[in-house]
């Protein structure tokens, strides 16, 4: 069962779209995310491309830019 972490927007490094298995059909469902501490893996997020979009634009309207990688996609 996943448990609930809080991550601030100006700890957020690094956001990378990913595959939870690489042979997976079609553009992938997970997203992790690394911040100053450890990097985070969320699964089965069913709009991947707009949650990472929504993070990116509250980290812009914060002053922060974190790095975005296209991994697997």
């Amino acid at each position: 069962m996943g448990k609930k972490i809080t991550i601030a927007l100006r700890d957020v490094k690094q956001l990378a779209k990913k595959k939870r298995f690489f042979f997976s059909l079609g553009n992938g469902h997970g997203l992790h995310v690394t911040d100053t501490a450890a990097t985070y893996e969320f699964n089965a997020i069913t709009d991947r491309d707009a949650c990472l979009h929504i993070i990116l634009g509250q980290c812009g309207n914060a002053g922060f830019h974190p790095t975005v990688l296209e991994v697997g996609q």
